[in-house]
């Protein structure tokens, strides 16, 4: 078969039909599993990262006046019934609050919501991801809660902010500066 070391053209053709093969593979894969938009901040994510300065910085001045309350809320394995409320310094105060309720593997059952007042039936089990954002005159705060409706029980305030330390110290610092500009105003 191999005469005279003419092996070559066998080892190339195979590579040739190596590589067609993870080709299609590949773009089979991604077809069949998409990008997910986030929804994290209520916008698609070309106008988040234009605004990701402005974002930080009202959402920094946001949490260091005000608190999002959802104490009142009723979480179950059939749905929730979330009650929000901004306060500052324990007292409730006007705002605006918008959300969504998304799930983190699809975009397939997003609810947007407005309003501190929302009930929710979950279409399926498995992990849902409030995002929202509460406004009070010009800034903003964004949170969101990650509700397991799998098990009772397990449902988690989330920081969309902090990953990891270099970003904790870099809103130590912003905290910091906002409050040295809001006092001087």
């Amino acid at each position: 078969m191999f005469k005279n070391g003419n092996f070559w053209p066998y080892a190339i053709t195979i590579f040739l039909i190596a590589m067609l093969f993870a080709s299609y593979s590949t773009i089979k894969v991604a077809i069949d599993n998409p990008v997910q938009n986030s929804n994290i901040f209520l916008n698609n994510y070309h106008v988040t990262d234009k605004n990701i300065n402005q974002i930080l910085t009202s959402q920094i001045a946001f949490k260091s006046r005000y608190d999002l309350d959802y104490s009142n809320s009723s979480f179950d394995e059939k749905g929730f019934h979330l009650v929000l409320k901004v306060l500052e310094d324990g007292q409730k105060v006007q705002s605006s609050i918008e959300g969504i309720i998304t799930r983190p593997e699809t975009t397939e059952f997003d609810t947007k919501f407005e309003g501190g007042d929302v009930k929710f039936q979950y279409p399926k089990p498995g992990r849902w991801i409030v995002h929202i954002k509460a406004t009070v005159g010009k800034i903003s705060g964004y949170f969101s809660i990650e509700i397991d409706s799998r098990e009772v029980g397990k449902i988690r305030l989330l920081d969309p902010f902090v990953s990891h330390k270099r970003l904790e110290k870099i809103k130590r610092e912003e905290e910091e500066r906002v409050k040295r500009l809001l006092g001087n105003e």
